[in-house]
């Protein structure tokens, strides 16, 4: 009877419930240092920006890693303010490819402008503005599909030279895009960029994102996925980046009338997902594999149940990417709503999560989109 009540510990449903109702910074305890940061951050900007981080890395290790953002933009700015140029480039930089890939937005803009005001600072490293011609052409080619890729090539060789901050990211944008925009050629002229920035990322792991990816779209290029293939089947590059391998190389062979070959590889792809969490990309892959069929007249099936089974698979989540939000339904409602300049950033951003994630129904259905916009336009 005289023991002292001990409070339990807080699960996540706590965490939670607190979060809404005061704010993720009070949940985590973090509001103090957050307020300080603020209070300080024209006296002394240096501990400004160490609480800063502080700040944004709890949030980032959270439930709540989208309010992360903010913090690391005062973070920039408060190490601007401390002279740490190099800090605020690396921080825009970062901030601005998780955009990018995302789609056009307001971060991307926002990360532009404070990368050429950095510029024009006096002893201002180079890469500023060299990244910053990088973000902008990556805006524009969310506007203008067709936009010719090879002239940014140039800048992000130099800023590859110089191994500065986000260069992998904007070298493995530039592939994809390419990819996308079926303009092989610039991959197929910048082989050397890609390859120095795929083996140096190969060198931390040998399942590193970026690097795979970028060996991806050589491969898609080169016809040649024999070696990766080879190290997807052996294990090495674990089963979230084999279920991209085999994702990818089951759209190259179906592009290319293998439809049996294109059917094996997404059904790798599949084995592959179900290990890696990946429920939507296995759901996407079996859409892949009925359109494959149908397309190609493969025997008939029981399609109607695998679309099922897909549409089920697909409610359990786990994107290989995580898009902000539905991209395909805001270009829909922009197509309705005849705001066609609008529809086409929307639905290129989903043509492209498509494209890189080798979901070839999807990217059936993203040109399908895109062509109605297109006719809309007037531009048949």
């Amino acid at each position: 009877l005289g023991e002292a009540i001990v409070a339990p510990a807080r699960t996540p449903a706590d965490l939670l419930a607190d979060a809404i109702l005061r704010g993720p910074l009070e949940a985590l305890g973090f509001a103090n240092s957050a307020a300080e940061a603020q209070e300080i951050k024209d006296s002394n900007p240096s501990k400004a920006a160490e609480l800063y981080k502080t700040v944004a890395e709890a949030l980032e290790k959270s439930s709540f890693a989208s309010f992360a953002a903010t913090f690391r933009q005062r973070q920039a700015e408060a190490a601007i303010r401390a002279g740490e140029l190099d800090v605020a480039i690396r921080l825009f930089v970062e901030a601005g490819w998780r955009e990018v890939q995302d789609g056009p937005g307001l971060r991307a803009t926002e990360t532009t402008r404070n990368l050429r005001e950095i510029a024009r600072r006096p002893q201002a490293p180079a890469a500023a503005g060299l990244m910053a011609d990088v973000f902008s052409a990556a805006e524009r080619w969310y506007q203008d599909p067709y936009l010719d890729l090879q002239h940014v090539a140039p800048k992000i060789a130099e800023l590859v030279h110089a191994n500065a901050p986000g260069c992998p990211q904007a070298a493995l944008w530039l592939a994809e895009s390419a990819i996308v925009s079926e303009q092989y050629d610039v991959v197929q002229g910048n082989l050397d960029i890609f390859e120095v920035v795929a083996a140096a990322q190969q060198r931390k792991t040998e399942s590193d994102e970026t690097s795979v990816r970028l060996q991806i779209c050589i491969a898609d290029v080169t016809g040649d996925w024999r070696s990766l293939v080879e190290r997807a089947l052996r294990g090495r590059l674990g089963p979230r980046q084999a279920t991209l391998l085999h994702a990818r190389r089951g759209r190259f062979l179906a592009w290319r009338g293998e439809p049996e070959a294109a059917d094996k590889s997404y059904r790798l792809a599949i084995g592959q997902a179900c290990q890696a969490n990946l429920n939507a990309e296995g759901a996407a892959a079996l859409r892949s594999i009925w359109i494959i069929g149908a397309h190609y007249g493969l025997p008939e099936k029981d399609w109607q149940g695998a679309q099922d089974l897909a549409r089920t698979v697909r409610s359990f989540g786990g994107d290989y990417l995580q898009l902000g939000y539905d991209r395909r339904a805001a270009g829909l409602s922009e197509l309705a709503d005849d705001k066609l300049s609008s529809a086409l950033q929307d639905l290129q951003a989903y043509l492209r999560v498509n494209v890189v994630s080798g979901r070839f129904a999807a990217e059936i259905d993203a040109h399908s989109l895109l062509g109605r916009l297109y006719s809309q336009a007037g531009e048949i």
